[in-house]
């Protein structure tokens, strides 16, 4: 597992929950692509623990 002590928060989660790579978000994506890959993830979480609350 990566250390990601060096990253804000927003680019941590999107590494360590695989929605973008570290070269990703410093060269080819927006901050507002960040944002909205970062919603997406949390849609995807909270759907899987909907999906474990309800197994």
């Amino acid at each position: 597992m990566a250390a990601t002590t060096q990253l804000t928060p927003l680019m941590s989660r999107l590494v360590m929950g695989g929605m973008a790579s570290l070269v990703e978000l410093q060269t080819q994506l927006t901050l507002e692509d960040a944002y909205a890959l970062d919603e997406a993830l949390l849609i995807k979480n909270y759907n899987s623990w909907v999906a474990q609350k309800s197994a």
